[in-house]
């Protein structure tokens, strides 16, 4: 017998999925695939006929199920995805490689779906599933494994994704002091302090990348510690992440520091990438196809302006905010001497118990003799308003944010990255779009009015290879 509330039951039964999970991926990772399932961890559970499951955790759900407010959150929850679907849709309506009928039609069902969701739809969903999936794979299912329990499992499945998420925003915006890095603690534990040999570390928690290092772009990406044969974690958007490695490749980056994950290691120098049926990398953004795109109306407003450039960023004091009728989002852009800041404020911002989240993209750059712009310096973060902050940044620009630390994701140093790639790939805004929701915001000025040198070069280039005769 057991004090503990439903609600506490299934925080534990996660808590222990969550670590098994762990503990599985990075076996996995390893080469050892003893632990990976072929469904979902619930699923496989469920499959498994596991006696926590169904003793424990499924009669948990059925209790909270007597109260509505659990079935709403679930159902709430599943709308919120949909929305972010749909959001994501509509912004690329005009870039997408569906076209244009078909991602309205996969718009509309989307919308409908999102109409019609109710606890009743999540089971008929789970039904769906039961008879054309789960029953093939039991084959002779037990007492246990009934239509109903299904269903059961089918709303816990969804609440561990609500826990993981709430999980993962926990990891993402509260770091640890250096010393209680398990990255740290783990070094320490072969008698090698990385704070003496990494300064990016002992500033940021920023594993910086050397001649003992490498970059894994998979799934997950990771950085590898080739010396020790170590590898972590690394949460960044592979075509950014990939550009990254080919600059620093290239010797447009001299100093290169990202953000791992505070974990336990992969203990491994195997090269083992997770591939998913449905799963298609993102490449990064090419400035022909920006260049061709039709740009959504988005306003430029000029909030302050002591000199413009005819680049209207570069080489100019200038602050600009950029944002879309009937949306509450903003992207702004403050351009000072050397240095430009691109500061994302959502209307629907992430809040934690205490701050508001924002995030910040910071360069640096210098001009070549020929007028070229050259990012010598360029890093992420995510910043934290109080609440009393926050309303007053909505007012007034110069409010800066000093609820927590400030937390890079990536920084790069003594580089000479040009906006434009000789394949076309446009560098700045692949870094703005692989973090900003909003980052179509700056698509027309970037590509139409900044940088404009490094463009028209690139895109003279491009249109003389187009219509040169083919041999």
């Amino acid at each position: 017998m057991t004090d503990k509330s439903p609600s506490e039951l299934i925080k534990d039964f996660f808590h222990e999925l969550n670590n098994t999970e762990a503990s599985n991926l990075r076996k996995a990772l390893a080469g050892d695939y003893s632990g990976v399932g072929r469904f979902s961890p619930i699923g496989q559970e469920f499959v498994d006929d596991d006696n926590y499951l169904f003793g424990i955790a499924l009669p948990s759900v059925v209790q909270l199920l007597a109260d509505e407010e659990f079935g709403k959150e679930l159902v709430e929850f599943e709308r919120k995805k949909l929305a972010t679907e749909i959001d994501r849709l509509y912004a690329n309506l005009s870039n997408s490689r569906l076209g244009e009928g078909a991602l309205i039609a996969l718009i509309d069902a989307k919308e409908k779906s999102f109409g019609n969701l109710s606890i009743e739809v999540l089971e008929e969903q789970a039904n769906a599933v039961f008879r054309s999936v789960i029953l093939l794979a039991i084959r002779n299912p037990s007492k246990n494994q009934t239509e109903k329990n299904y269903f059961y499992a089918y709303l816990l499945k969804i609440a561990y994704e609500r826990f993981l998420q709430r999980s993962a925003l926990d990891r993402k915006y509260n770091r640890v002091g250096s010393k209680e890095n398990l990255i740290y603690q783990y070094y320490m534990s072969l008698d090698i302090d990385i704070e003496k040999h990494d300064q990016q570390f002992r500033k940021y928690n920023l594993y910086s990348v050397d001649d003992d290092s490498e970059i894994f772009v998979a799934l997950p990406s990771r950085i590898i510690d080739k010396k020790n044969n170590l590898q972590f974690i690394v949460e960044m958007q592979e075509a950014l992440l990939r550009t990254l490695v080919n600059s620093k490749q290239s010797d447009y980056i001299s100093d290169l520091a990202l953000l791992a994950r505070s974990q336990f290691p992969i203990e491994s120098d195997q090269h083992v990438s997770i591939l998913l049926g449905t799963y298609q990398a993102p490449t990064a953004p090419k400035i022909q196809k920006l260049y061709s795109n039709r740009f959504p109306y988005v306003m430029q407003d000029v909030i302050e302006s002591q000199t413009v450039s005819e680049d209207k960023l570069f080489s100019s004091n200038v602050i600009y905010k950029f944002h879309e009728a009937g949306c509450d989002d903003q992207v702004w852009v403050f351009s000072k001497g050397n240095s430009v800041e691109f500061e994302e404020i959502l209307g629907d911002h992430e809040v934690l118990d205490d701050c508001v989240v924002t995030q910040m993209i910071h360069l640096k750059y210098l001009t070549d003799d020929d007028g070229r712009i050259r990012i010598s310096h360029i890093d992420h973060e995510y910043l934290f308003y109080s609440y009393e902050e926050f309303d007053q940044r909505l007012k007034d620009y110069t409010q800066r944010a000093g609820a927590k630390k400030r937390i890079k994701t990536f920084k790069v140093d003594r580089s000479k990255i040009p906006l434009v790639f000789e394949d076309g790939t446009f560098f700045l805004y692949a870094v703005l779009e692989a973090y900003f929701t909003r980052a179509y915001f700056l698509q027309e000025f970037l590509v139409r009015g900044c940088g404009f040198k490094d463009v028209a070069k690139m895109m003279r280039k491009i249109q003389g290879d187009m219509s040169a005769p083919k041999s």
